[in-house]
């Protein structure tokens, strides 16, 4: 069962960012957001029908850390358009874009600042005083950088070596990438037996 939702996930994340790619580069990118929202308003639907807490669980009050959301949205949403548009606007010659650099990281310090001092943080940062913690957060994140940013600019080197578009490298990357839910079963019936 396990290697059957492996396989099913794996595939479904290997094929999302080719066809979000194809309908950036035919329509606009705009319409990889629209398309997910029928998904998000369906997934809401389903959750609210079918899924409830146990009635032995009590229901608490749980207040939400506004002021440290807001500073988070708002430090994050600064970064994200600094990276976004940066290329474009030449990065820190553009007034626009070093205001958003001291945006986020004003907010982003505001936000460590206000959730240690918090009774209730969105982040708990006092975890980090544990070494083993720590130690894996680095790890997982170094690892998910050093992943994601092979996935994304693998089809671009490929796309560009062959004088392709983007998508079309990305469909260069897709045999290998479909070889391996294929494979999932199979590793998971020698693992286990």
């Amino acid at each position: 069962m396990n290697c059957d939702v492996g396989a099913g996930y794996r595939g479904r994340t290997d094929s999302w960012p080719t066809v979000g790619g194809w309908i950036t580069e035919n329509y606009s990118w705009r319409w990889v957001f629209y398309i997910n929202l029928p998904i998000g308003i369906i997934s809401l639907i389903l959750i609210s029908v079918f899924i409830y807490a146990p009635p032995y669980l009590k229901r608490g009050s749980m207040r939400v850390d506004g002021w440290g959301l807001g500073m988070l949205a708002i430090g994050m949403g600064s970064l994200q358009i600094m990276f976004d548009k940066g290329q474009e606007d030449d990065w820190f010659s553009s007034q626009f874009i070093t205001m958003l650099a001291i945006t986020a990281a004003v907010m982003l310090t505001a936000f460590v600042m206000h959730e240690l001092r918090t009774p209730e943080p969105l982040v708990k940062f006092s975890l980090f005083r544990y070494k083993s913690f720590a130690i894996g957060i680095v790890i997982v994140t170094v690892l998910g950088f050093v992943l994601y940013g092979s996935l994304v600019f693998a089809a671009a080197v490929h796309a560009g070596s062959a004088g392709l578009e983007r998508s079309h490298g990305r469909l260069l990357d897709q045999p290998a990438r479909h070889r391996q839910p294929g494979q999932r079963p199979l590793r998971g019936q020698v693992c286990f037996d």
